[in-house]
């Protein structure tokens, strides 16, 4: 008697080398010669798409550090960032139309952390949301960035951050500063304060009614219910703030609001819009560990090569590529083919597919 009993068993990977003989075709009129493609291979390389794009998704993607693959591999150094400069180029204008969608998205969460280039400051950036991620890095922390990658025409969206001056008013678009940022302003008032009751009332109050507004959203009620909970809402936390204070502590909170009210409101218009930033914190949070185990940068190549693949292989991610290293495969076979092949909507491609499966 048979009892199947299924186990699933770890097969290593390896690099395997395999010798093409490849035909050469002469034109018996002209004498022009013409070889045969190597299927899955760009031209002139000796590694084939799918091992490229593996290797470039662990780093890339998974946050492997250079060091771990090329020693896995046995690959050199110089071969490895070859592969990752070459790539990014023939994928520049998938970059560039990633960054165009998103000024077109809805919601745009934004933030930044440091990131070195050869030991000099810089910064990594993200900007995105559930459709579209892209990484940015740079070595300012100016408003130069979120202008390159916003542009100063006006968009429909809602832009969500902290309160970081670098969001300049040159951007065009609606602003919701993160509720949770406000909360740790609250509590470090409310601990520097203990004996102060004006302070302490005050605080414990507004710290109330922001609780409120975070589980709001969750709530899931009707768009009628949640747009009069919303401003009803507003109004005791404006109430609150417009009361005449003594306590510099709690002047300095109720200047937040009545200064930046129409940034830190727009949640009351829709319950798709929310009133922290916690998902841009959350997306940065895998270059935060790759920063601590690789340092950085080493060139401005690298910083450029850097954002041109993540953005691209988190985006393509979002649009339905389960596995991002078969996307990228898929993409270099394309352009293995036909050089001016259009990426971008190879990629949008899956979740369309996807999208129509559903339906059906």
């Amino acid at each position: 008697m048979e009892n199947p009993y299924c186990v699933y068993r770890y097969i290593p990977a390896k690099m395997e080398k395999v010798l093409y003989k490849k035909e050469i075709y002469q034109c018996s009129v002209c004498s022009c010669s013409e070889q045969i493609k190597i299927p899955g291979i760009l031209p002139n390389y000796t590694y084939s798409n799918s091992t490229i794009a593996n290797m470039l998704t662990e780093h890339y993607y998974y946050g492997s550090t250079a060091g771990s693959l090329i020693n896995r591999w046995n690959i050199n150094r110089g071969t490895f960032f070859n592969f990752a400069h070459n790539t990014s180029n023939k994928l520049l204008s998938v970059f560039d139309k990633i960054v165009l969608d998103l000024r077109s998205c809805f919601i745009i969460h934004a933030d930044e952390t440091s990131w070195k280039k050869d030991g000099a400051g810089g910064y990594a950036w993200f900007f995105g949301n559930d459709k579209i991620k892209v990484f940015i890095f740079r070595h300012t922390r100016s408003s130069a960035v979120p202008i390159s990658i916003l542009g100063t025409e006006k968009l429909k969206g809602v832009l969500i951050t902290d309160r970081y001056s670098g969001y300049v008013s040159i951007l065009k678009i609606a602003r919701q500063y993160c509720l949770v940022h406000i909360i740790r302003d609250v509590k470090k008032e409310e601990d520097s304060f203990p004996d102060s009751k004006e302070v302490q009332a005050f605080t414990a109050d507004l710290k109330a009614l922001l609780k409120k507004v975070f589980s709001l959203r969750n709530d899931k009620k009707n768009l009628d219910e949640y747009l009069k909970i919303a401003e009803n809402l507003q109004t005791k936390i404006m109430n609150i703030c417009n009361v005449e204070a003594k306590h510099p502590a709690v002047q300095h909170l109720q200047n937040i609001f009545r200064e930046h009210r129409n940034k830190l409101f727009q949640w009351t218009k829709s319950p798709e819009i929310p009133a922290d930033n916690n998902y841009a914190e959350r997306a940065l949070r895998p270059t935060v560990i790759s920063r601590k185990i690789s340092f950085g940068s080493h060139s401005e190549q690298g910083l450029k090569t850097r954002e041109i693949m993540m953005t691209i292989l988190h985006t393509a991610k979002c649009y339905g590529w389960d596995n991002p290293a078969f996307f990228l495969e898929k993409a270099l076979d394309a352009l293995a083919n036909n050089p001016n092949v259009d990426i971008y909507e190879l990629m949008k491609s899956k979740s369309y597919s996807i999208a129509n499966k559903k339906i059906s």
